[in-house]
């Protein structure tokens, strides 16, 4: 099974690994194929330039980053748009 997981960020520079970290040992545990993708909500701290690191270090780790805080509609839907297409797991006939 994979899995899209989503978490918004607004100056969150010194928490976005730890929580990733955390993600990722669950979901290894659980044997998931997954993407994280971190919505960068207008951050003013460091956090932008925390979560290119994640990505640089793990591309199961997406990053959409907005310059200014914005509509939780908006960024959900590119969000959306980001996941990508899970196969259709095959069924018993």
């Amino acid at each position: 099974m994979k899995l899209s997981i989503v978490v918004p960020a607004v100056n969150e520079e010194q928490n976005v690994g730890i929580l990733a970290t955390e993600i990722k040992k669950t979901l290894k545990t659980a044997k998931l194929d997954y993407e994280l993708i971190f919505v960068d909500d207008g951050s003013t701290d460091g956090t932008r330039a925390a979560l290119r690191a994640l990505h640089a270090k793990d591309k199961n780790v997406k990053v959409l980053s907005f310059q200014k805080n914005t509509d939780t509609q908006k960024w959900k839907k590119r969000a959306k748009e980001k996941i990508k297409p899970m196969s259709p797991k095959p069924t018993k006939q």
